[in-house]
């Protein structure tokens, strides 16, 4: 009977130390499935908040890529759309879904949110992407060429920024508060790349390919800092002769492949015959031709394309609050006499933009430019000049260029704000 009792004692205290260790299993798993149940939902979280980053990228990018395409155009398109001062849009993707915003800052600051679904956290994982851009403007110096320049004369370049008032009144050049960035450049790789005679000064610097070099002829030519101008020094002062220029100087394409309005000529306006006058919209014109007493008013935003041929003897009147862009396909420029009277006082407000087949384009007289020109593909030249001294500014681009006579350019240098041709990202960050 004692032995019996004890088997039973025995069996009973194994039963006990089985449902211990039972509950103590039970125990453990019940805590390994809860940590992998919470490691998945962990992980699952974590590829989402690593797979929203490349969707706010992509953003970005095709933020990007918009503004390169549309360039000086309205942003406002091609599935984009305003929204308070901004332009947005939003996508979904395979990988999620993103919104993003170009801010109507110059250059512009871009906003991307990229967002990827999770399953176990039963909403949008989402990071966001603050992008600062800042662009390579067509008109980076105060005279560019792919070749050869020449200077004479009494020919001065110096700068201005028409968007600080230290350096500039009412936005408009001051000598008074003139800078020395007026700088010259050329892609040319030969010797003689830059010829300057004559009293040709340069409130700046000048800039050639690797193998080029610079001829200075006579002894008054100046190039440097205004304190080293105002010493009296003659030749390029140290520091202020590159052997770096390598720009890579685009076609001009035109903005707008259909459409267009046809400028009717002679119209009054105000008493006064006008043979053109151009509101806010996109116009065409086979040739554009004034003579010494006709006039061309522009009263709103216009962007002109002209076939061939520009002769302009008369003048073209930019009211304030308006602008100008001429497009011009093929043939020549020639401007004599008061030109172009931009009543805005803003370069980036008129611009000539030559697309490769025009071969020339000249400058004379003795009336004065606001405004910017680009014709990577033509020789340039400006003679005369003004007796005000104020006969050009903004900047320029030719394939050469060639400035005799007493003439003077005033680089605006806020225009490498302006119609960037490649926007970069200069700084990211994650906000």
């Amino acid at each position: 009977m004692i032995i019996k009792a004890n088997r039973q004692s025995e069996l009973g205290a194994m039963l006990v130390g089985t449902l211990v260790l039972v509950a103590i299993i039970s125990t453990v798993l019940v805590a390994v499935m809860a940590h992998v149940a919470q490691e998945h939902r962990m992980l699952a979280r974590t590829v989402a908040w690593n797979s929203a980053l490349p969707v706010a990228e992509a953003a970005v990018e095709e933020a990007m890529s918009h503004m390169r395409q549309v360039q000086l155009g309205n942003r406002a398109a091609n599935g984009w759309s305003i929204s308070g001062t901004n332009v947005v849009r939003t996508r979904t993707t395979t990988e999620g879904k993103y919104g993003v915003a170009i801010s109507s800052a110059t250059p512009p600051w871009v906003y991307a949110t990229g967002a990827v679904w999770s399953v176990s956290a039963n909403k949008y994982i989402e990071r966001r992407i603050l992008a600062r851009t800042q662009g390579e403007s067509h008109f980076m110096k105060g005279i560019s060429a792919k070749q050869k320049i020449i200077l004479s004369g009494t020919l001065t370049v110096d700068s201005f920024d028409s968007a600080n008032s230290s350096y500039s009144t009412g936005g408009l050049y001051d000598p008074a508060k003139r800078k020395d960035r007026g700088d010259v450049g050329t892609n040319e790789n030969t010797p003689n790349a830059i010829e300057m005679g004559g009293q040709a000064t340069i409130y700046g610097s000048v800039a050639t390919g690797p193998a080029g070099t610079v001829a200075v002829s006579g002894g008054n030519v100046q190039v440097g800092s205004a304190s080293y101008i105002a010493s009296g020094a003659n030749g390029v002062e140290s520091g202020h002769y590159t052997k770096d220029m390598n720009v890579a100087f685009s076609d001009v394409t035109v903005p707008f492949s259909s459409g267009g309005f046809t400028v009717t000529s002679n119209s009054l306006l105000g008493g006064i015959l006008y043979k053109y006058i151009l509101g806010g919209n996109d116009f065409t014109l086979s040739t554009l031709s004034l003579a010494a007493s006709e006039k061309m008013l522009i009263t709103g935003n216009a962007r002109l394309v002209v076939t061939t041929n520009i002769n302009i003897n008369g003048i073209i009147t930019v009211r304030p609050g308006a602008s100008l862009h001429i497009y011009l396909r093929s043939g020549t420029v020639a401007m004599a006499g008061n030109g172009v009277r931009n009543e805005t006082g803003y370069a980036y407000n008129v611009g000539i933009w030559c697309l490769p087949a025009v071969t020339t384009v000249s400058l004379s007289g003795e009336g004065q430019f606001t405004g910017t020109i680009y014709a990577p593909s033509a020789a340039m030249s400006v003679s005369g000049g003004g007796a005000s001294g104020i006969d050009f500014v903004g900047a320029v681009v030719g394939r050469t260029f060639t400035g005799s006579g007493k003439y003077t350019f005033h680089y605006d240098e806020d225009l490498q704000n302006r119609g960037m041709r490649n926007l970069l990202i200069v700084s990211w960050k994650e906000i």
